[in-house]
């Protein structure tokens, strides 16, 4: 469909260049000799039919049939092949080699357009064309490079844009400051790289990447199923609808780590992470699907975030358990110092328990000792008494 579209489109510059081929061999026939050969003017230098017709502009060269013929005033122009620079008037400093070569170029300046029907520029300026049909449909974009043939074929006024390869940025019409390189590019988009083209390409490798060490900070890139790349962004600046992760990390633990080896790398290094199949049932959202929306890879980038989530909700639960550690051991102790105080209590009153227990026992032998006394007393009395009746009686020792 692309070779259609550009065969066509190639077709109608084509005959646009041999109606402006027509015009101008015309022009060139009613004015001058057929058999013209080269001519100097000043420090300009004309050779072919037609060659620098009506031209005053200094420092101007032009080769081939009716190259640079519509009065250039400019100075500086470089017009090689048939009909190149063929509508230059005041542009100035441009460089066109091959048929056709900036042929609708008027007043555009500092272009270079190397290639049949290169760079069908009007007014813009500062563009490089490198290749048949290369930036074609150009008017008034300024600052393209482009090198390819049919690379930039449909863009218009875009400006700053750099395409490298056939058919390179061949979608691109408006857009600024694109780079396509073996790429057709997005029409109208701006500000965008694009490198190699889906299907055609299938790995990429870049020197200088795998052996710096140099970075000290950097972003995470990763890179959606589209190939576009971009870092993970952590600014508030770039979020919505904040609230804390709470509870969703707690199927983690339904998650099966497991250790493999791709089925394509044939020194069979052991590798260690998760089945996206497996993830999807768990967390789909996690999941990256491939262009035919089958389970491609897991959202790694995702899980060290849930990861400390889960190891903060352990970290609250291990300072709730130690609160009540704590709580639980200040009460222990607690009760530990009552117990101590009564045993010490106790041990007091125990001596002035034994204290107590030995004066009872000293106030029981005097009881005793009273008693015996007593009867002493009860008995000496009466013997006492009857002994003055009689002194005969014996006395108590």
């Amino acid at each position: 469909m692309v070779r259609v579209r550009h065969t066509v489109f190639g077709a109608r510059s084509v005959r646009f260049a041999g109606a402006m081929l027509v015009i101008a061999l015309f022009s060139a026939t009613s004015a001058i000799p057929a058999a013209a050969q080269c001519m100097v003017a000043g420090n300009s230098t004309y050779c072919g039919t037609g060659a620098g017709a009506g031209a005053t502009g200094d420092n101007d060269s032009a080769f081939g049939f009716t190259a640079l013929t519509s009065g250039d005033s400019g100075g500086n122009n470089t017009a090689t092949g048939a009909a190149a620079l063929f509508s230059n008037t005041t542009g100035s400093n441009n460089t066109a080699t091959g048929s056709g070569a900036l042929v609708a170029n008027t007043t555009g300046s500092a272009n270079t357009a190397t290639g049949q029907n290169a760079l069908f520029n009007t007014t813009g300026n500062d563009n490089t064309a490198t290749g048949e049909r290369a930036l074609i449909s150009d008017t008034t974009g300024v600052a393209n490079t482009t090198i390819g043939a049919s690379s930039l074929g449909a863009n218009t006024t875009g400006g700053g844009n750099i395409a490298v390869g056939f058919d390179a940025g061949e979608n691109l019409t408006t857009g600024d400051n694109n780079i396509d390189i073996g790429n057709g590019g997005v029409a109208a988009e701006s500000d965008t790289i694009r490198i190699g083209t889906d299907g055609t390409q299938s790995a990429t490798y870049i020197a200088g990447i795998a052996t710096t060490a140099k970075i000290k900070k950097g972003c995470e890139v990763v890179v959606e199923t589209t190939g576009l790349l971009g870092c993970v962004k952590s600014s508030v600046r770039y979020k919505r609808d904040i609230q804390d992760m709470g509870n969703a990390s707690d199927k983690l633990m339904k998650l099966r780590p497991v250790t493999f080896r791709y089925k394509t790398d044939p020194t069979g290094t052991q590798q260690y992470g998760l089945i996206a199949e497996e993830v999807e049932q768990v967390y789909p959202e996690l999941v990256i699907d491939d262009a035919q929306g089958k389970a491609d890879t897991v959202a790694y980038q995702m899980l060290p975030a849930m990861l400390l989530n889960e190891v903060q909700k352990v970290a609250r639960e291990n300072k709730r358990e130690a609160d009540q550690i704590r709580t639980i051991t200040a009460q222990a102790e607690r009760k530990d110092a009552r117990i101590a105080a009564l045993q010490k209590q106790i041990a007091s009153q125990q001596g002035q328990i034994d204290t107590l227990e030995k004066k009872d026992a000293q106030i029981d032998a005097l009881v005793e000792r009273v008693n015996a006394l007593e009867g002493q007393a009860r008995w000496s009395v009466p013997q006492r008494l009857a002994a003055v009746g009689d002194d005969s009686a014996p006395r108590p020792r």
